[in-house]
């Protein structure tokens, strides 16, 4: 799926935008703690557009059909995983727990369907739970 990769590039280049705003040294006497939370808010910002791919990708993803793509989609659901905590950890300091993850996974209606979500209000579509 075409999406999928376009998913994981975009998961990675977030990855890369959090760590290039966390070290980048603009003004010296700005505290990390403040750094690391603009660098967060940008790499949500590229969050949300990872978030409408995965919400294109929902029709083909409900019931049965998940596992026909599962093995397409599980590298790019991990990258934005990872992508994701890393912009929890510089916004908040700790780790994303299980259900803040699952939240984002959520339609904008809260359903955790076998595959939704919704991160930042825009609508996703996977669910972690087996």
């Amino acid at each position: 799926m075409q999406a999928s990769r376009d998913i994981t590039n975009l998961s990675k280049k977030a990855i890369f935008l959090l760590h290039r705003c966390a070290l980048i040294d603009l003004n010296p006497d700005q505290d990390e703690v403040v750094k690391n939370k603009l660098a967060a808010r940008e790499g949500y910002g590229k969050l949300r557009e990872i978030q409408e791919k995965f919400a294109h990708l929902k029709p083909d993803l409900e019931g049965d059909k998940f596992w026909r793509y599962q093995r397409q989609v599980a590298p790019a659901l991990q990258e934005y995983i990872e992508a994701l905590s890393f912009a929890h950890y510089l916004d908040n300091g700790s780790l994303i727990q299980f259900d803040a993850v699952q939240a984002t996974l959520q339609d904008q209606k809260g359903i955790q369907a076998s595959s939704t979500s919704t991160f930042c209000s825009a609508p996703l579509t996977f669910s972690l739970s087996t």
